[in-house]
């Protein structure tokens, strides 16, 4: 965790300032402005993508946003043209980069393309303003990308009305999460193979590494898919392994059990079953009502589906 946390600093922090320093102090001329420039609005554009933003809030996006275009306008009518040869090497080395980030820029926003037809479910939560953390087609949008029955998997937090997910920066109580204990419904119609409960929701940043899924429930669909919703509140898990589901009924609570670092919705699907189905498997992409999401994106599910009350 410490490690994500440096991580987004490095990415959402240290180097758009660094960016923009760049752009406001390094061009000698108006190519060099223009290469600069493009190098800097192409990284605030893979961080507005791939960025971690709510470990800041996520409204942060916005004034990032906002600065992009302030310091562009700036340095643009601040520029004084010369004429200095050594300005070559400078350019050339903006060049690189700029090439460097167009090219994860690129795959990043392919991210949002599933390579199959992503199978149809309906958003298993109410309410709004719930934030993709992790999903998409590649490593850089969804860390799941590596896990092959995960592949396609999404993680999903509840935002409040201020772009928090939490009450504080990082709380070790997991009910100071917006999402934590909310109503948990049946995405899909079909049948309980697995239905795990009473392990206890942990402490953040704690770890549960044997119990992967936490409490969670497996589905299978009655086209033989199977639905994984994983890290539920212990206690909450409201059916039993074979009992008949239909799109809304009530599975349990969003917790914090399992390896989940923070209280959130892990959800994925696959086409095979295996005995470890939260690690092995064939998982396959998944889209709800229609949208196929990648982290950065909000759902909201204002209104009640049958079933939901």
């Amino acid at each position: 965790m410490k490690r994500m946390i440096l991580y987004s600093l490095t990415l959402l922090v240290i180097l758009p300032l660094a960016a923009l320093l760049n752009l406001l102090l390094a061009a000698n001329t108006t190519l060099e402005w223009a290469v600069i420039a493009l190098q800097t609005t192409a990284l605030f554009a893979l961080n507005r993508i791939v960025g971690r933003w709510y470990w800041f809030n996520f409204n942060t996006r916005h004034i990032s946003l906002t600065i992009l275009v302030l310091a562009l306008g700036y340095s643009y009518f601040m520029l004084e043209p010369t004429k200095s040869d050594s300005s070559n090497l400078l350019l050339g080395i903006n060049l690189v980069i700029l090439a460097f980030l167009l090219f994860f820029l690129l795959k990043a926003a392919r991210s949002a393309i599933p390579p199959v037809m992503p199978y149809p479910l309906v958003f298993p939560l109410e309410g709004d303003k719930y934030y993709t953390n992790e999903g998409g087609s590649s490593r850089l949008t969804n860390n799941h990308h590596v896990n092959q029955a995960q592949r396609y998997a999404l993680d999903f937090y509840q935002l409040d009305n201020l772009g928090r997910r939490c009450k504080g920066f990082y709380p070790k109580n997991p009910e100071s999460y917006i999402i934590f204990g909310k109503p948990l419904y049946a995405p899909v119609t079909g049948t309980i193979l697995r239905a795990q409960d009473g392990l206890h929701d942990m402490t953040p940043p704690e770890l549960d590494e044997v119990n992967r899924a936490g409490n969670h429930v497996l589905i299978r669909t009655d086209d033989d898919k199977y639905i994984v919703m994983a890290h539920m509140k212990k206690g909450s898990v409201a059916v039993k392994e074979g009992e008949r589901v239909a799109v809304g009924s009530l599975l349990g609570k969003v917790g914090n059990s399992g390896r989940s670092e923070e209280p959130h919705l892990h959800i994925h699907c696959m086409d095979t079953l295996e005995d470890d189905y939260v690690r092995s498997g064939s998982g396959i992409p998944i889209q709800f009502d229609g949208r196929y999401l990648v982290r950065n994106q909000l759902v909201s599910c204002a209104v009640s589906r049958p079933g939901m009350s």
